[in-house]
């Protein structure tokens, strides 16, 4: 009969939105990780006596910015990850992929901003340039992991499951964008 157990993995069954049950970067459980996901998560409610969003979207992306720095440095040791083996970049996609959703939520709160008079952001289409390649390349991590995870073999590849569900959430928000 139908037991839950016998359904094939789906992205909805297997890829949860609160405490995975594989592992995942240590970035994930950073307190300012944490923080900036929740910030981004609650833009659109309104917080008696809070700042605007704009400012609480800029405190998010301040956090993922040094973030990202403290994971490059420490996993890749430079401000080019480009360079550094999988196992490295693997902790640093995680940084990469919200940093640049960060942005992009602020480019969004920006042009909701603008009144139509053209005195918008001049920087938005920037940003939007660099949020777009941030998600692009910890997509390119995400892909490249799953790639050499061929093997089944979770010694080597301890971050698959990880890799596997935050790809679709990179490519969604290229998409966006």
């Amino acid at each position: 009969s139908g037991s839950p157990a016998a359904k094939p993995p789906t992205a909805a069954t297997s890829c949860p939105s609160t405490t995975p049950s594989y592992p995942v970067p240590t970035v994930s459980s950073d307190p300012r990780f944490i923080a900036a996901r929740h910030i981004l998560s609650n833009l659109s409610t309104h917080l008696p006596g809070a700042p605007p969003p704009a400012d609480r979207c800029e405190d998010a992306v301040s956090l993922f910015s040094v973030l990202l720095q403290e994971c490059m440095t420490k996993h890749c040791g430079s401000d080019d990850a480009a360079e550094s083996p999988l196992s490295a970049r693997i902790h640093v996609a995680q940084s990469q992929y919200e940093y640049g959703h960060a942005i992009l939520r602020r480019v969004d709160l920006a042009r909701e901003a603008d009144d139509g008079s053209g005195g918008g952001p001049e920087s938005a289409d920037a940003d939007q340039a660099l949020a777009v390649e941030q998600m692009k390349q910890a997509a390119s991590i995400y892909e490249s992991y799953l790639d050499s995870s061929d093997a089944p073999s979770a010694k080597f590849h301890p971050y698959a499951e990880h890799a596997r569900c935050q790809l679709p959430r990179c490519l969604v928000g290229i998409g966006d964008a």
